[in-house]
């Protein structure tokens, strides 16, 4: 656990970055068993727990209804900066955004990458005519970007890691292309994907002759939100 990516696992005194994939064995055929998970902080930390789990009554207790919802839900421990806002969907309902940043900036800086966020998840809204219905009603950003970082970002069903050794603050125009890229992937991939993706194996490669479609659709558009928004 020396890697702290959109991929692999890292933990040390300064937070636990865990893809779930990468820090947990499973039992076969128990796959649809419901999971219940509780994280323990460091000691005489701040830590806070930024999930798509889903939250429980007890704090640093959360639930998955089965092992692929586990599997699919980056959860970062650390004293992150966190900023919140409410969305409205066409049909009145309302989603919660969460953005998680563990930095090593300002909080003027994170208060700055929000606003841009916010204009992003605005923008794509517009271009699907929708946000998803996120399951438990939001959509977390959990982003680390540190020196030491490695660069990368992953999509997730209601949620998205990234990170980066870059500055925030010296380079938020980079950063805001992976933030668009993820995020673009509520829709494209998450709920309208390629059927060859199907079904998702956690034990071997899952390959996808449709990754022009996945991938190369998305990277159009993560810049062409960020001009129309814009940023």
């Amino acid at each position: 656990a020396d890697r702290a990516d959109g991929t692999y696992s890292e933990v040390d005194d300064t937070h636990a970055h865990l893809n779930m994939p990468a820090t947990f064995m499973w039992a076969k055929d128990l796959e649809q068993y419901p999971i219940t998970i509780q994280f323990h902080k460091l000691e005489d930390s701040n830590w806070k727990v930024a999930t798509q789990l889903q939250k429980t009554a007890t704090p640093f207790v959360f639930l998955a209804p089965n092992l692929q919802y586990f599997l699919d839900s980056p959860t970062k421990l650390s004293n992150y900066s966190l900023r919140e806002w409410t969305v409205k969907n066409p049909d009145r309902s309302k989603l919660k955004i969460n953005l998680a940043v563990t930095h090593d900036t300002s909080e003027k800086v994170i208060d700055d990458f929000a606003e841009a966020v916010k204009k992003v998840v605005l923008e794509q809204q517009a271009i699907y005519g929708e946000l998803p219905t996120y399951d438990y009603g939001s959509y977390t950003f959990i982003c680390d970007y540190r020196t030491g970082i490695h660069g990368d970002g992953m999509e997730h069903r209601n949620s998205t890691m990234l990170t980066s050794g870059s500055s925030l603050k010296n380079n938020l125009l980079q950063l805001m292309g992976t933030v668009s890229h993820e995020f673009f992937h509520c829709w494209n991939v998450e709920r309208l994907r390629p059927a060859s993706l199907e079904p998702f194996d956690f034990e071997h490669i899952n390959m996808c002759g449709e990754l022009w479609f996945a991938e190369g659709f998305t990277s159009y558009y993560d810049d062409l939100t960020l001009c129309r928004a814009g940023v």
